[in-house]
């Protein structure tokens, strides 16, 4: 089926964030995504050219051990299909 999104990663922290709260959990997360999308697209992460949302355990997870995240990539008013594990674009 068609979607907007393409997800270019699937990962768990390593370590706790700096600090151990939702803003920091977010901002790690927020950088490994921008690691993945350069490895991904080839190219370091600009905000205004492409949007990369991403999944992240919140505080009350993290404290229940979940550590997992998803990153995502898409295009304004294009859509891709297939998986990028699949390499289907």
């Amino acid at each position: 089926e068609p979607h907007d999104l393409q997800r270019i990663a699937v990962a768990e922290l390593d370590a706790a964030p700096a600090p151990v709260d939702d803003d920091g959990i977010e901002a790690e997360v927020d950088e490994a995504c921008r690691d993945a999308f350069e490895v991904y697209v080839g190219t370091r992460y600009d905000d205004g050219e492409l949007d990369v949302p991403f999944t992240r355990p919140t505080i009350a997870d993290w404290n229940d051990g979940d550590r997992r995240y998803q990153c995502f990539v898409g295009l304004t008013d294009a859509r891709l299909i297939g998986d990028a594990a699949g390499g289907d674009l």
